[in-house]
């Protein structure tokens, strides 16, 4: 039974990071996230730990500094990231080291029922809608689409913008933030594989590759060609690590240059990022709410830095460049989001704490590529503010809440390549 528990609760916080739906986003969903979090730390009698406890007063005293700086309270602000390092600390305290297999496997299940629906979608647009609409879930997530719909296992949208190809949204709100929870899957099992690797039965990176490939996410693709080009340099011995490594790189930069949403994509988004200040006008204008895209973004949380570089502005949202007396531009550059809200204690929290949790993750791989995950949540975060992501969020501040003992490498390389462990027939709790 406790093991069901924990599987649903496990499964709930990785859909729910996916924010496809009203729900997930709201106040009302955040709140009830830290209550079933809470009833299952008291179900499962999980310690109170230091470590628990500073990463709270760490935040409180942020929290309260902000609120004598700017004079201004932000209560949901506030709960809201305290939800966030209380669902981390319980995640990582159920499943300790064991989290990683656990994310590689679901969300490699999920990339499988992904391209079940993504198939359906190529064959049928129509009657996948169809059905789509009679199970939505979404709420009031339209994200200036004709239509949105999401029944918990997988989206749809009718786009607004032009676009010839149809995209795999997963259980996530936009296909590229999905194509990074596919990338961090796909670092695992290449991590998980990497001391015998065996093209001929790792299906698991086949059904990650493919879901990820229908994604046409420019942040997926960039990711997908980093990690491969990354662990072949670090990973492969011999004159045929050269001979992989060149062809690699070739096929990446041709890839780059020639498929349509990535340099094309990147140098207009560059461009158009140059005219925020024409889109900030137009917020005035309309009082409406507009996306500063990625580059746009950065533009707006780089002026936010440079006038509150220590905390930031703290969640207070006026005090944002983007902020108008009739409208908002946001922020969608993660990058720029942390520095925008939280400033220069944003910035140092979180690069250590990724960086930290990379060597983690890596150690216990058995893995010299240190820096992968660390470059993974670099480039999801110039796209996306996925470090609001529950179980994004939960890798990143991994090391923080727990460190395994030391590894000892023979009975550690069984057990990283035990399918039968990974698959979970059998386990050790």
């Amino acid at each position: 039974m406790d093991k069901y528990i924990k599987n649903i609760y496990f499964l709930y916080i990785l859909i729910s990071s996916g924010l496809a739906t009203e729900f997930y986003r709201s106040q009302i969903g955040i709140i009830i996230t830290f209550l079933i979090t809470v009833a299952i730390w008291v179900y499962f009698k999980l310690p109170i730990s230091r470590k628990y406890g500073v990463a709270i007063l760490v935040w409180a005293l942020y929290s309260i500094a902000t609120f004598f700086l700017y004079q201004v309270f932000t209560p949901f602000f506030i709960f809201r990231h305290a939800t966030y390092i209380t669902v981390a600390y319980v995640l990582v305290m159920l499943y300790k080291e064991d989290l990683f297999f656990k994310y590689e496997k679901y969300v490699t299940t999920l990339a499988l029922i992904s391209l079940f629906f993504f198939l359906w979608q190529l064959i049928s647009n129509e009657s996948l809608f169809s059905l789509a609409k009679l199970v939505d879930v979404s709420g009031e997530m339209s994200r200036s689409s004709y239509e949105f719909r999401n029944f918990i296992l997988h989206t749809v949208e009718k786009s607004a913008y032009d676009t010839s190809y149809e995209r795999n949204y997963g259980f996530v709100f936009e296909p590229g933030s999905y194509s990074v929870f596919l990338a961090i899957a796909i670092l695992f099992n290449l991590l998980r594989t990497h001391l015998n690797f065996n093209p001929k039965s790792n299906y698991q990176f086949y059904i990650l590759t493919l879901a990820l490939i229908t994604t046409f996410s420019t942040t997926g693709y960039i990711a997908f060609g980093v990690i491969v080009i990354y662990s072949i340099f670090v990973e492969v011995k011999g004159i045929s690590k050269y001979f992989y490594l060149i062809a690699s790189l070739l096929l990446s930069v041709y890839i780059f240059f020639t498929v349509d949403f990535l340099y094309n994509k990147i140098q207009e988004l560059y461009y158009s990022g140059q005219e925020i200040n024409e889109v900030i006008e137009r917020a005035e204008q309309t009082g409406s709410s507009y996306s500063g895209g990625r580059f746009g973004g950065f533009i707006i949380g780089w002026e936010d830095f440079k006038r509150f570089p220590l905390l930031g502005r703290g969640g207070v949202t006026e005090l944002t460049a983007g902020q108008t007396s009739g409208g908002r531009v946001g922020i969608i550059n993660g990058l720029a989001n942390i520095m925008s809200q939280f400033g220069l204690f944003g910035i140092i929290v979180f690069f250590t704490t990724l960086y930290n949790s990379s060597k983690k993750i890596s150690k216990f791989y058995l893995s010299k590529a240190k820096y992968s995950f660390f470059i993974i949540i670099v480039i999801g975060a110039t796209s996306f503010s996925i470090h609001n992501q529950y179980f994004i969020f939960t890798l990143i501040f991994y090391t923080l809440f727990y460190e395994y003992s030391s590894i000892h490498n023979k009975n550690q390389q069984k057990r990283i390549e035990s399918n039968i462990y990974y698959w979970g027939a059998r386990s050790r709790r």
